[in-house]
């Protein structure tokens, strides 16, 4: 499934990466292929670049993993609407997880620079208010203003997977733009528990704290805090003979030191 849509969203770039597969028939559906995996940015961007030619006013990005009702599609852009807001940049509604092991409700993320779970769980100080500002919006489902990208930038394929849309957001929040979660509005996340997210996804969450601090000239004392989690968690699975953890730790630990960024899947095949 693509997307739950209709005449709100006029048209749907469905980027699908790998073997050639069949066009959708819908002439408001534009398939775009492609051989190679750019990772989160670069596969996004190929759809951002489409939306940007066709003139769109917004972009919204979507997981395949992810779904949002359309109407609260319309309720979001008419709420972007009223606010009148020219300083706009990325919107999004607030964010139900769920898995085997439950489900939480998010609204928007911390600084990634700064936290090692950034995900702001939605608490009584998002209570009252349908506006909360945020220092990024989750990247499952997130509208990007297309008039601020050409100013902003596309996603930088340098972190390949994770980070991404908060080095968005925080670019464009640099040039006094807003980044804003509707915490009236909810979509739906439904991630897979797959062993790839215990190596990979942990891998790259880790690296790219420190591709964005090193990227924005940040101060480098808040490299410690992550190098001292990966250490401590490498000793952890170290007493517990966890080989594929401890490998992930060190190709972690290495990386980050050397500053290395981009495609790495190759490294735990």
């Amino acid at each position: 499934e693509v997307l739950t849509w209709s005449t709100i969203l006029p048209r749907v770039y469905y980027v699908v990466i790998g073997e050639k597969s069949e066009q959708i028939d819908d002439d408001r559906v534009e398939v775009i292929h492609s051989t190679v995996n750019f990772g989160f940015g670069g596969n996004n961007n190929l759809g951002l670049k489409a939306s940007l030619r066709h003139g769109h006013d917004w972009t919204l990005l979507c997981n395949n993993d992810a779904k949002m009702g359309e109407t609260d599609i319309a309720t979001m852009l008419g709420k972007a609407e009223a606010l009148g807001d020219d300083t706009l940049f990325s919107l999004a509604p607030m964010m139900k997880e769920q898995n085997e092991f439950g489900s939480r409700m998010y609204a928007g993320g911390k600084d990634i620079s700064q936290f090692l779970n950034t995900r702001e769980e939605f608490s009584s100080k998002h209570e009252g208010k349908d506006v909360h500002d945020v220092f990024y919006n989750i990247g499952s489902i997130v509208f990007l203003n297309n008039v601020h990208l050409g100013q902003v930038g596309l996603l930088d394929e340098d972190y390949f997977f994770s980070g991404e849309v908060a080095d968005l957001c925080y670019r464009a929040s640099l040039q006094g733009l807003r980044n804003i979660c509707i915490t009236d509005v909810v979509a739906f996340h439904f991630p897979e528990n797959h062993h790839r997210r215990k190596t990979l996804y942990k891998y790259y969450s880790l690296r790219n704290r420190f591709v964005f601090i090193r990227k924005h000239d940040l101060p480098s004392r808040r490299m410690w805090k992550f190098y001292r989690f990966i250490i401590k968690d490498l000793i952890y699975q170290t007493l517990c003979f966890n080989r594929s953890q401890m490998k992930t730790d060190w190709i972690c630990l290495w990386d980050s030191i050397r500053g290395v960024t981009g495609n790495q899947n190759h490294k735990f095949q």
